[in-house]
């Protein structure tokens, strides 16, 4: 929890956006208030930031960034990268780093629903609400959601084994996951910075911190994608 704290401190104070922001060198200013608790809408990615493992992929073996324990390491080398992983789940940890759009919508019972255009796997968030006392896991896990003072924090549990990254790079079904979603503006448009934290006490060291930044579609739509999951 102190690892959380500490990241939500910073994100508050500025210190981890004004960092993550340096690279587009404009000045960044906070969204206006009433739209500072609205992260609906389409949205891109811009790929400034670990470009080569989000778009071509790094190669296996380089794990470069990832604190990978020794089982984790054991996992990483079983992968085989011949295999029919193109169309398989995402799983909800590599799902907002994928080079493609995905849209946040207002949905009932005070849930948000996260959909990708790549193989359009929805993901509810539900906002002040509580983890089951016993669930299945899947690959987009169950998530609930709160505001802390202008960052939503979502938190991901009951996630089924996948990649951190599209080159074997593991995280087992122990793993949690913690989100801030952070509205941003400046003069590249509205902007939301997502910072991730992955804990996982059976494939990691420590915890797994990384962010990643999307622009705001106005009128957007999300493309099509040709996969069949689980082909």
């Amino acid at each position: 929890m102190g690892v959380l704290r500490g990241i939500q401190s910073a994100l508050i104070n500025g210190a981890i956006l004004g960092a993550a922001w340096t690279v587009v060198q404009t000045p960044v200013y906070a969204a206006d208030a009433a739209s500072m608790h609205d992260v609906t809408g389409v949205w891109e990615p811009l790929i400034h930031e670990d470009a080569v493992e989000r778009l071509v992929g790094r190669k296996q073996g380089d794990f470069s960034g990832i604190p990978l324990n020794e089982a984790g390491r054991a996992e990483a080398a079983s992968w085989n990268p011949d295999a029919k992983h193109s169309c398989l789940p995402e799983g909800a940890v590599y799902m907002l780093r994928a080079p493609a759009r995905f849209q946040i919508e207002t949905g009932p019972d005070n849930t948000l629903t996260v959909t990708s255009e790549s193989y359009r796997q929805p993901r509810t968030l539900k906002v002040d609400g509580k983890h089951p006392a016993s669930g299945r896991h899947s690959p987009m896990g169950d998530s609930v959601a709160w505001w802390s003072s202008d960052s939503l924090v979502v938190e991901t549990t009951n996630m089924s084994a996948s990649l951190l990254q599209r080159n074997g790079a593991p995280y087992s079904e122990d793993a949690k996951m913690t989100e801030f979603f952070s509205r941003l503006s400046g003069s590249h448009g509205d902007l939301m910075h997502v910072v991730q934290v992955i804990e996982d006490p059976k494939y990691l060291r420590q915890p797994l911190i990384r962010s990643v930044a999307y622009r705001l579609v106005p009128n957007g739509k999300l493309g099509t994608n040709p996969c069949v999951v689980g082909e």
